[in-house]
């Protein structure tokens, strides 16, 4: 029907989308589900006969389980790791820069998103089972054209206005679209293809045809009605590591060619979902299924247990008096005072039947079920009964975190992902961009686009433990301090920090101490001071001699008198 190379034309695009629309049809429906109980809004009682009618109450649990485990268990950005080619100091360096300029980068591309992009990611994955990333995204800023009649001081004020954009906006963009929104084959684990489905308003689509205008002829024509510039349109856009093709309802708008080499979507499965045995044909919703899945049939049931009990409590404190005479009357008598005229045994309070103590025990079975099918207690700050030291503590954690392995190992995936391709959108940009004071060019990166992210476990017990076997580790002998750092600490930036400790026993070292000593001596005009530093510095070493080295650091760097001279440790010690 249609080669990866051929331009795509509206009705392939269409009927590519309503293939991978079928597909995913049953997971969208089970998204829409996992909706309602997030959201508190599904049926606690059945919608059908006397049931309907009946109060409700629904607990914050299922909204407690999601936030919980995205705020305390899912880090919201990942750090880098980039393994040096070789061991001279520049690769180091260079590799220690695009770290650091990558968490820069992802930091600027989150704060300019409504929302945390990997805290929704987290929470997607959580919720549904399944999450995907849009981008990045080369998105840079329009260059006026100067108008018909403009005076040139109003054009020279949007130039310049440009220059500012595009100098201090980063000019690469990520999202964490919803799901439903993308669709991707569901096996395909780097797509090759795929579909978005949006809504856009008339007047964003119409700037997007005039930029692109410039550029390349539009394949289709849009209807702009400036009487209804909001007027909200459904477009579907294609990618492919070939194509890119913009369909406004059934017509396509354009087609363009993708110069970047990969298609800007990535996804991935939180690993609580799998393939049932009897399956004619894969199914995406087995394996995006979300952490509330097989626990939704106990929170119904929790919310059945505390509407009783609610309800119970309110018949309790508010009871109705029930009476022999005309209730109408003795309604008007109480709008009109508290005072009632009857006579004994015309009035009662209605009689409240005492609820079963299995009624309560019910209600913290259903607990347990609910915390044995998403996560313990103590993951959200609760105390866990029976555990009183910390070692418990942390083996509790432990066996409660592997929940949530799958998980950070899908999100370190994706973001390894779009890590890398952004390295690559960066070189086929070939601009140098610099982010929060940290400059990259397609010269530091050389071609190179291996990088490695990582989400590091937000759980402080977790944390503290991890950093005391590392440190152990470390003093044995067993693991490196650049691998301690990356691994255990919390430590982002282990290039920066290696280079801070080098200048801290680098200002210990007594030349330093000297030569600052003479620098501080001169600014407070202690003359004398300074000669009788400058006089004591020692003569340098004899050549051919085996004593130890004489000369500082600097040549220049005199010796304080009196001060012990300290073998400087060979350079990578």
């Amino acid at each position: 029907m249609y080669g990866v190379d051929e331009e795509p034309t509206a009705e392939v695009v269409l009927t590519l989308a309503k293939h991978l629309e079928g597909v995913w049809s049953r997971a969208h429906v089970q998204w829409s589900q996992a909706d309602t109980y997030y959201n508190r809004t599904y049926d606690v009682w059945p919608q059908t006969g006397v049931a309907k009618n009946r109060s409700f109450y629904r607990p914050s649990t299922p909204t407690n389980i999601i936030d919980h485990a995205v705020d305390n268990q899912l880090a919201i950005m990942p750090r880098f790791h980039r393994e040096p080619v070789g061991r001279d100091k520049d690769t180091e360096e260079r590799s220690g820069k695009i770290e650091n300029w990558l968490v820069a980068a992802f930091t600027e591309m989150s704060l300019l998103e409504p929302s945390l992009i990997w805290k929704q990611v987290g929470k997607f994955l959580t919720l549904y089972g399944y999450a995907s990333v849009k981008g990045p995204l080369l998105v840079k800023p329009h260059m006026p054209v100067r108008r018909s009649g403009e005076q040139a001081p109003e054009f020279d004020l949007r130039m310049e206005r440009y220059e500012d954009d595009k100098n201090s906006i980063i000019p690469f963009r990520l999202s964490a679209i919803h799901p439903a929104q993308i669709l991707l084959p569901p096996l395909d684990m780097r797509p090759t293809w795929g579909i978005e489905h949006t809504n856009m308003y008339a007047y964003d689509i119409e700037a997007l045809v005039a930029r692109k205008r410039g550029k390349r002829a539009p394949a289709g024509t849009f209807a702009y009605d400036k009487e209804q510039p909001f007027r909200v349109h459904q477009v579907t856009q294609y990618w492919s590591v070939e194509w890119h093709s913009v369909v406004v309802e059934g017509e396509l708008l354009y087609n363009e060619r993708n110069a970047w080499g990969y298609i800007p979507f990535t996804h991935g499965y939180a690993g609580y979902g799998m393939e049932t045995t009897d399956s004619d044909a894969f199914d995406p919703a087995e394996l995006a299924v979300g952490m509330l899945n097989s626990s939704m049939d106990s929170i119904k049931a929790q919310a059945q247990a505390r509407s009783a009990q609610q309800n119970a409590l309110i018949l309790a404190a508010y009871r109705k008096r029930a009476t022999r005479n005309e209730p109408v009357e003795m309604a008007e008598q109480l709008a009109q005072s508290d005072i009632l005229h009857y006579e004994p045994g015309d009035m009662w309070w209605e009689e409240i039947p005492n609820l079963p103590n299995s009624i309560f025990q019910t209600d913290l079975l259903v607990d347990q079920d609910i915390e044995h099918g998403t996560y313990a207690r103590n993951l959200a700050g609760q105390p866990t009964p029976g555990v009183t030291t910390v070692g418990q503590e942390a083996m509790q954690r432990t066996s409660a975190n592997r929940k949530f392995i799958s998980t950070m190992v899908q999100m370190d995936r994706m973001a390894t992902i779009v890590a890398s391709n952004l390295l690559r959108l960066l070189t086929i940009n070939d601009e140098t961009i610099t982010v929060h004071g940290i400059s990259l060019s397609p010269k530091d990166i050389a071609g190179d686009y291996n990088i490695q992210a990582q989400f590091k476990a937000v759980d402080p017990i977790l944390a503290l433990q991890a950093r005391e076997l590392g440190l152990r580790e470390r003093a044995v002998g067993a693991k490196s301090l650049a691998r301690y750092w990356r691994e255990d600490s919390e430590l982002e930036d282990v290039a920066g920090e290696r280079k801070e400790l080098m200048k801290e026993r680098i200002r210990q070292h007594p030349a330093y101490i000297n030569a600052a000593g003479i620098e501080i001596a001169k600014e407070m005009g202690l003359d004398a001071l300074v000669d009788e530093l400058m006089a004591a510095q020692p003569p340098d070493r004899d050549p051919g001699s085996n004593g130890p080295l004489r000369q500082p650091i600097s040549p220049d760097a005199p010796v304080l008198p009196g001060q012990p001279r300290v073998k400087i440790p060979p350079q990578g010690v």
